[in-house]
């Protein structure tokens, strides 16, 4: 799980996330992968939704090396000072197969100061 932490001093708001995997994946709904990051506040807890992808059958199919942008949930983009962001891959039923080929996923997030 990536993270980061927010001892900038000031609030930042998530503009987008995107993420990219080394070989395509191919979307369904019995499979799927959900990826989100979410923020907790300065004591690592409450966790909120600031953007997600999920390789269901709506979400789309990934390519790989093709970033894909994640949809943010508006009302949880802006990370005050000590909060932290995470990554998380979560899978639906027996989900799609994370072997050395696929176990990695970069997730990007662009921050901007809140004026």
């Amino acid at each position: 799980t990536g993270f980061f932490v927010n001892d900038t001093g000031a609030s930042l708001r998530l503009v987008s996330a995107k993420l990219i995997v080394p070989i395509a994946v191919t979307a369904a709904d019995a499979t799927a992968v959900t990826f989100t990051v979410s923020k907790r506040d300065a004591a690592g807890a409450n966790a909120a939704v600031v953007s997600t992808c999920t390789t269901n059958l709506a979400g789309g199919s990934l390519t790989a090396f093709l970033p894909k942008v994640l949809t943010n949930t508006v009302a949880n983009v802006v990370i005050a000072n000590g909060f932290t962001l995470t990554a998380l891959a979560s899978k639906a039923g027996a989900g799609t197969a994370f072997t050395a080929a696929t176990s990695q996923a970069y997730i990007e997030v662009l921050l901007e100061p809140v004026t």
